[in-house]
């Protein structure tokens, strides 16, 4: 089954990605082949790809209730949980989080598999890539869900928003995104954090 689906991935990598469909279809192959891996040992796969692994999860979910503890949504809320301390935890919470991550999980992800990483590696095909994927959750926010309200210590629920800022805003030739956490805690308060992201794409 493994080999199937590499093999299904590496149809797909082998020309550039210029559809939201074919985003879509690797990263749900993606996500099935880690589901074969690593099936329950949620240990085992958090060291080793779990940012690409929730992209995934965004691709077929919008609403999770799975991560919990030892995610890496835990470390969000356990730098929450310590802020009083030290901004510095939630600020390496966050970036936990970013695209680069995701680029670089996505390209040890395929290297570790002998699969095409031109996706990851040139910098325009990364760009399509991203623009395409952000097409496709942009109208569908991504809301992890506290609801046996026992896993997480300051969260009540966490809420990802991505869109892409127009191009009469942007320059020529680069994609610029934004991605927004909404967060609920269990105080009832509510925080934002914003982030943006730039990026080289074709004209």
């Amino acid at each position: 089954m493994e080999n199937e689906i590499i093999q299904k991935l590496r149809g797909v990598l082998s020309v550039a990605i210029e559809r939201e469909s074919e985003v879509v279809y690797l990263f749900i192959e993606i996500r099935k082949f880690l589901d074969r891996v690593f099936g329950r040992d949620r240990d085992k796969e958090k060291h080793s790809f779990p940012v690409l692994r929730m992209f995934c999860d965004w691709v077929v979910h919008t609403e999770l209730t799975k991560y919990g503890k030892g995610s890496v949504l835990q470390s969000l809320d356990n730098a929450l949980a310590a802020e009083e301390q030290s901004n510095k935890p939630l600020k390496e919470a966050f970036d936990i989080f970013s695209l680069e991550t995701l680029r670089k999980e996505l390209k040890n992800f395929l290297q570790n598999n002998c699969l095409p990483t031109n996706v990851a590696d040139d910098s325009e095909q990364w760009g399509r890539l991203l623009q395409l994927y952000v097409n496709v959750v942009s109208e569908c926010p991504l809301k992890f869900v506290d609801k046996r309200n026992c896993q997480f210590k300051r969260m009540k629920s966490a809420t990802l928003v991505f869109h892409q800022i127009p191009d009469t805003f942007g320059s020529a030739g680069q994609l610029t995104v934004v991605w927004q956490w909404k967060l609920q805690l269990k105080n009832d308060i509510a925080r934002t954090r914003s982030c943006t992201y730039g990026c080289q794409i074709r004209n």
